[in-house]
């Protein structure tokens, strides 16, 4: 689905006799509703920075197979930003009315979107932000980031950035891998929606292709940031260099929206509406201390769920799924929100919206919120680290 064709709305309706004086129907889709469908979903913000160790276990998930206690200096072959640039949702209805014998049937579907304006120029200052605060991070812990461009000859380096596309390149994911609530697959019009990839500099995108990444040629290189692998050439760069690894990958989503059916005794119809909503998630975070190298692919925790394969050496963090007992306290692939202030919502026509947030707005609500999603995983690896 190319970004055009996903703004097409679709409505079908079958119908048997539109006249009747008593009704019984079915279908209002109760099932669908989400109690947070235009807001934010509650997080504590002052939490995140007093305690912010005990709060990210209702968040993340972590793997360790090495000390990376003596983690001091590391390259960063994968910092990505993803920026979803629309969104959509997909209502199925179906009523019955029946009186005296007859009975009438409405019966169809309606697709409707919001799409995100927001100029490549303005992602890459946002990603290259990111990354600075990521690094500044880093320095806190005593971490040195060495610069893989000083090192731009190695043919490890040469060969990985001739495999991936430039930043800002939009592809279609497939939301079929589990990340996204039962709501949420009721909900969706597309198996796939594109997203902007951004990434600081071409040296921080060194994702490679090929089967060893556990995807074939072809596919999407922005699926490898959320696998807890780490490429053997990566590897062998930082053998070269003296160094260790971290790689690490967010998601960024700029609204909600809501889609819902409301039938009467007449007519079945849609109502659409939609807020902006910050939305972040972490992909995956994994650190290879200096004396690691590669691992037969291991199993780690919840039967493999989150991590299926780790082939490296030192610490792997993803977001929590969902175990096979329980429910995980903020759901499977929770995101940290906040309601924005860059607003830019408008409505162009029934089903369709366009967001277009105002910069300075948006660089503000997303300080906020990436400051509380680095409080949570700089504790997670500040713990790792001390142990």
């Amino acid at each position: 689905m190319n970004m055009k064709s996903g703004w097409q709305k679709t409505v079908v309706a079958a119908i048997g006799l539109t006249v009747m004086t008593t009704a019984a129907y079915a279908g209002l889709f109760g099932s669908d509703k989400d109690e947070y469908a235009l807001s934010a979903t509650p997080f504590d913000f002052a939490q995140s920075s007093s305690a912010p160790l005990e709060m990210s276990k209702d968040y993340f998930n972590s793997h360790q197979t090495e000390s990376i206690k003596g983690v001091k200096k590391v390259i960063i072959p994968v910092f990505q930003v993803r920026f979803c640039m629309y969104d959509d949702a997909k209502k199925n209805y179906f009523s019955q009315m029946s009186a005296g014998g007859l009975t009438t049937t409405r019966s169809g579907s309606v697709e409707a979107g919001v799409e995100v304006k927001l100029s490549q120029e303005v992602r890459e200052k946002i990603t290259k932000r990111l990354y600075d605060q990521f690094v500044e991070r880093l320095k806190k812990e005593n971490v040195e980031v060495v610069d893989i461009k000083k090192y731009a000859n190695l043919p490890e380096v040469q060969k990985a950035i001739a495999e991936v596309p430039e930043s800002g390149t939009v592809e279609e994911l497939s939301t079929l891998s589990g990340r996204e609530t039962e709501v949420e697959k009721k909900k969706k019009a597309s198996f796939f929606y594109p997203w902007a990839i951004h990434y600081p500099s071409k040296y921080n995108n060194l994702l490679f292709s090929g089967m060893m990444e556990g995807n074939v040629p072809g596919q999407s290189t922005m699926r490898v940031a959320e696998r807890p692998n780490l490429h053997p050439s990566t590897i062998k760069i930082a053998k070269k260099l003296g160094a260790g690894i971290v790689s690490v990958g967010y998601e960024i989503r700029l609204d909600k929206m809501d889609a819902r059916m409301e039938s009467s005794l007449w007519d079945t119809k849609l109502i659409v509406e939609a807020a902006p909503v910050l939305r972040t998630r972490l992909l995956a975070f994994k650190v290879m201390p200096e004396s690691g190298d590669t691992l037969m692919m291991a199993v780690g925790m919840g039967g493999g769920t989150n991590f299926t394969g780790m082939n490296f050496d030192g610490l792997g963090i993803m977001p929590i799924s969902k175990p096979i007992f329980g429910t995980p306290k903020y759901g499977a692939f929770p995101w940290i929100d906040t309601m924005a202030t860059y607003g830019g919502l408008t409505k162009s026509d029934s089903y369709l919206f366009h967001l277009t947030p105002d910069p300075k707005a948006l660089e503000s609500d997303l300080d906020k919120v990436m400051d509380a999603q680095y409080n949570l995983l700089f504790s997670m690896f500040k713990d790792a680290k001390s142990k």
